[in-house]
């Protein structure tokens, strides 16, 4: 288990561990063997591991592709450990995009050239 702290990002170690704990009091429903397999409820997933995919979940890029990426997230968020994952508030800008409303929807009464259109064809 240490193991899996000292990879995270040095940022969220503190939550892996608090997460590993929360892990550790639900041993039947997410654990894995010492080759690093995630088993969930009882059910190994071939060719996943723990070791790849635990640093993974706290990044803010999710690496969705790895496997038993997606089924070790929705077991984490099924059991209301998801919060564990969240990244800390306050750190760095949040920088939010607004979408003008025309560029929305197609509006065909606009002289905007700039809209949305799409091509249904043959």
């Amino acid at each position: 288990m240490k193991h899996l702290i000292n990879v995270t990002p040095s940022g969220s170690k503190r939550k892996a561990a608090n997460l590993l704990k929360q892990i550790e009091s639900v041993p039947n429903q997410i654990t894995f063997d010492s080759f690093g397999r995630i088993i969930l409820d009882g059910v190994g997933i071939p060719g996943s591991n723990i070791y790849v995919i635990f640093p993974l979940l706290f990044k803010h890029k999710k690496e969705s592709s790895l496997i038993g990426f997606n089924e070790l997230k929705k077991k984490i968020d099924d059991l209301g450990y998801s919060d564990y994952l969240k990244s800390q508030v306050g750190r760095g800008k949040v920088k939010s995009k607004t979408i003008p409303n025309q560029m929305l929807t197609f509006d065909p009464s606009s002289t905007a050239t700039n809209q949305p259109w799409y091509y249904l064809g043959p």
